[in-house]
């Protein structure tokens, strides 16, 4: 095997590599991606929640002093 196609494996094997990194690093962006959709549909929910608990929590208060002012 001559020098030059020892060079020319090693460059070929390096740009595979490269290809699959550049591979991985989309795959990883577009699943960071659909992450930080997931995060900000779970925090809109949260959120919602939170405003229910908040209004039985009034609610559940009002009743309370309602039935202890009697």
């Amino acid at each position: 095997m001559s020098r030059a196609t020892a060079t020319d494996n090693q460059i070929n094997q390096l740009e595979t590599e490269k290809k699959a990194l550049v591979q991985r690093i989309a795959r990883l962006r577009k699943r960071e991606k659909l992450l930080e959709s997931y995060a900000q549909k779970l925090q809109a929910e949260n959120n919602q929640l939170k405003d229910i608990l908040n209004g039985y929590m009034k609610l559940a208060t009002g009743l309370c002093f309602m039935f202890t002012t009697r």
